[in-house]
């Protein structure tokens, strides 16, 4: 198979399809022209994703507030540390 330009959904959804079944197998059990195919593939379906579906950035308020009301956590229980309430020492 050879990397063709991605110019139609349909166009994009074979590509998926093709860098689906490569994953698959694992980079392990690709030879090396099959690596390369999927890098050349992959890089060609992330353009057509960018133009065709872009994403705008975030800003990190709404990052965050997303987060949380995803069932996200915050960086220190992300670490491993458990959720505390926060003591302060009186002055």
């Amino acid at each position: 198979m050879q990397p063709q330009p991605i110019h139609s959904e349909e166009d994009y959804d074979r590509a998926v399809e093709a860098i689906a079944e490569l994953m698959e197998r694992g980079e392990d059990h690709l030879s090396p022209e099959e690596t390369s195919l999927l890098e050349m593939m992959s890089i060609l379906a992330e353009r057509y994703e960018q133009e065709h579906y872009p994403i705008e950035p975030s800003k990190p308020g709404e990052m965050i507030r997303f987060s949380w009301n995803n069932g996200g956590s915050s960086s220190a229980t992300s670490r491993g540390c458990s959720a505390q309430k926060a003591t302060y020492p009186r002055f």
